[in-house]
């Protein structure tokens, strides 16, 4: 009898455990977008002044001088907007001490399985003079610069712990009982 009372109250216990689960929850970031840096040369620059970093397409005329320092690639899946793409490669050109990124053209394409949309372009240095703002007005757009900090998203990951933990505990007393405690009514036919 004694050992049917604790079956019955661990029973009780593990569906009590088991229905008011404690879950907890991690929030990891993952970024939105992706690119690749490929200077020709390395030079040294800050990276903590800010400066425009112009964006010429490949249909775009340049009449100004400059030189190229190196390659960037930006990208991002579909849903990603294309001026937050824009916005990493004038970021991987800006890391390289260009001012601008010349022949800029996009393609969609497979990276690791993903479909993307991919930015590619040539990151240059052009001497940005009064003839240079002529043709291309100053616009002091630096949305590129602080663009790190919002190229994550907040991914949310909720796994259950307690009531697991709740039901090996409730498992391993229940072992016990059977074990340790034996029937009132065995208890009464060795007595006999």
């Amino acid at each position: 009898m004694k050992k049917n009372y604790y079956i019955s109250v661990l029973l009780l216990s593990l569906f009590i455990s088991l229905s008011s689960s404690c879950t907890t929850t991690k929030i990891t970031n993952v970024q939105k977008t992706y690119g690749e840096k490929l200077p020709y040369k390395v030079l040294e620059c800050s990276t903590t002044e800010m400066e425009e970093v112009d964006i010429f397409f490949t249909t775009d005329s340049l009449d100004f001088k400059y030189q190229e320092i190196g390659y960037v690639t930006a990208y991002a899946t579909p849903d990603i907007p294309d001026s937050l793409i824009l916005k990493r490669l004038q970021y991987n050109s800006y890391l390289l001490c260009g001012n601008a990124v010349i022949q800029t053209s996009s393609v969609n394409t497979i990276k690791d399985g993903l479909s993307v949309k991919e930015f590619t372009g040539v990151s240059v240095i052009i001497e940005k003079d009064s003839v240079y703002y002529t043709n291309y007005p100053f616009e002091a757009d630096y949305s590129f610069f602080d663009f790190a900090s919002e190229d994550y998203n907040n991914e949310i990951e909720e796994t259950t712990v307690f009531g697991k933990v709740m039901l090996g505990v409730v498992l391993v007393s229940s072992v016990i009982i059977v074990i340790f405690f034996p029937d009132d009514e065995e208890e009464f036919e060795d007595g006999i």
